[in-house]
């Protein structure tokens, strides 16, 4: 058993997006749900999540207030900052596995 658990450690400190994913929808480890899932839709899903998470820690966000999706008030970071900064979280989340 300890290779088996040596294996799903591994693949979820490799695949950090993919843990994420399935601990969300709570899908299990290889099942089919899992096994037909794609890499780009969890981390597009990842990435949206930590947008929409950001845009409702600013100071401007007010619920049924105003539209906090609009684009006149919001200054868009470069896609590479974007990137960059989930990969930051990313990194953030694999320590969580290191324990």
């Amino acid at each position: 058993m300890a290779d088996i658990d040596d294996f799903v450690k591994q693949w979820n400190y490799k695949f950090p997006v993919d843990y994420w994913w399935r601990k969300k929808h709570e899908v299990a480890f290889n099942s089919p749900e899992h096994r037909i899932s794609n890499f780009w839709d969890q981390m597009f899903e990842y990435y949206e999540d930590v947008m929409y998470k950001s845009f409702q820690q600013e100071d401007k966000y007010k619920p049924n207030e105003n539209d906090w999706l609009d684009i006149k008030e919001r200054t868009y970071e470069r896609v590479e900052d974007g990137i960059d900064n989930a990969l930051a979280e990313l990194e953030k989340f694999k320590k969580s596995f290191k324990g």
